[in-house]
């Protein structure tokens, strides 16, 4: 793919601000998913996440 190409369709990267929510436990990580576990989960589903 050539750069003008890239920059007429910049990708898009969708995801959330954070993934150590507890209060997400049964929502949408599964009931067996320790919290150790919620990243590798949250990576399944989104391509990006926000870190700060």
């Amino acid at each position: 793919m050539d750069t003008a190409n890239r920059t007429a369709h910049p990708g898009l990267f969708i995801g959330t601000s954070g993934w150590s929510y507890r209060h997400w436990k049964g929502v949408f990580y599964p009931a067996e998913v320790k919290p150790s576990g919620y990243l590798e989960h949250y990576l399944t589903k989104f391509s990006c996440v926000e870190l700060n």
